[in-house]
């Protein structure tokens, strides 16, 4: 049955229609709820936002309201819109605006390009102007304004689209020097600072202060240290963009083929298996969290741990569940560390020479 013919994201703030399960119909209004799941961390499907609102779309949307008290139904209703657009500050839409907000491309959620214009566009302008970089003051995104949106791209190592989206704003409006980013032993790392590491999604709009805390609270507090555990975790969120495991479904039991569900992957460096999320929360209360949800109940245990302690929980990880600050040698090469830790953490190491580039990209940018 096509449940959601003809529902709109109106009808749903005015709580006549919801979006419900259903595998045929299309709408970018679909694909804009998927899209703000996947921007705060609830989206578990390997595949993008594709505007149908299937079995991950209902399961995102479970743990989503399992996480924030609503109703668990796994369908976007009024109640359920409200809270998901109040973590953005502005009315979801579908599409791409010609008029995006500032908010809009903060978040990743939309981005300006040519023929756009508004606040957003100008305060662009105003930002490359105060930077060094030739523009008018005013005037719509235009083919002279992409060129030069694509060699600040180009400066600072992001990718030279010459549209201005998440990345890019976030290298423009924050902090994002290659030497101040580690200070007296203290790690303070900005949404620039990680957008020019090659880092987007959920890691730039929620994860930061508690990856920040993480590494200056569980000893992670070497240059190196830092440059291999993000290269780590770039491997295992996708570029920030995964804080849940591909496959992991919200509200789930144990998955036939799935030796740790419902226990996924979760957080910044993917804690897996019922063990190490049991041992996660008593060691927390060592912390002053006595939070049973990151264990219990088991089907929404992998969300919540995603959503409220990704960075902790990757810290915790690395140095008391995996003890890698003291078992691994940290005299070695840089190839031996990231073979290492990549076995350690990933379990084989296969994947250590793209962790290794993702080590390389990071320590030329983070001096």
């Amino acid at each position: 049955m096509a449940n959601n013919t003809g529902i709109t994201l109106a009808k749903i703030r005015a709580g006549t229609a919801s979006f419900k399960e259903d595998n045929t119909t299309f709408s970018e209004e679909i694909k804009a709820v998927q899209k703000a799941l996947k921007l705060i961390g609830f989206w578990g499907s390997s595949s993008a936002p594709d505007g149908v609102y299937g079995v991950y779309s209902v399961a995102a949307t479970r743990g989503f309201q399992c996480e924030n008290g609503i109703t668990i139904t796994g369908n976007m209703d009024k109640v359920t819109l409200a809270k998901l657009e109040s973590f953005f500050n502005f009315p979801l839409y579908g599409g791409h605006s010609k008029t995006p907000n500032e908010r809009a491309i903060s978040s990743g959620f939309d981005y300006a390009d040519i023929g756009c214009s508004g606040s957003a566009v100008t305060q662009l302008r105003t930002q490359l102007l105060k930077k060094g970089y030739n523009v008018a003051s005013t005037g719509n995104y235009d083919s002279a304004l992409a060129s030069v949106v694509k060699q600040f791209q180009k400066d600072n190592g992001v990718s030279q689209t010459g549209n201005y989206g998440q990345q890019t704003y976030c290298v423009l409006m924050t902090s994002s020097l290659s030497t101040n980013w580690f200070v007296n032993g203290k790690v303070t790392l900005t949404p620039g600072h990680l957008a020019r590491c090659g880092f987007s999604g959920v890691l730039l709009n929620l994860g930061i202060n508690d990856l920040n805390y993480s590494l200056n609270t569980f000893n992670i507090n070497t240059k190196e240290k830092v440059k291999h555990f993000l290269a780590q975790c770039m491997g295992e969120t996708v570029n920030g963009t995964q804080f849940v495991e591909y496959g992991y479904q919200a509200g789930r039991g144990k998955v036939d083929g799935v030796s740790y569900s419902p226990y996924y992957g979760s957080g910044c460096l993917h804690l897996t298996y019922d063990y190490g999320y049991e041992a996660f929360y008593d060691d927390m209360k060592s912390f002053g969290i006595n939070d049973s949800k990151i264990y219990t109940p088991a089907e929404y245990a992998t969300q919540h741990v995603g959503f409220k302690y990704p960075g902790r929980s990757a810290g915790w990880f690395w140095d008391q569940f995996k003890k890698l600050n003291t078992t691994i040698n940290w005299n070695g090469t840089t190839s031996e560390i990231c073979t290492a830790l990549t076995k350690a953490i990933y379990g084989s190491s296969s994947q250590a020479s793209t962790r290794l580039s993702y080590y390389n990209k990071i320590s030329a940018i983070l001096k």
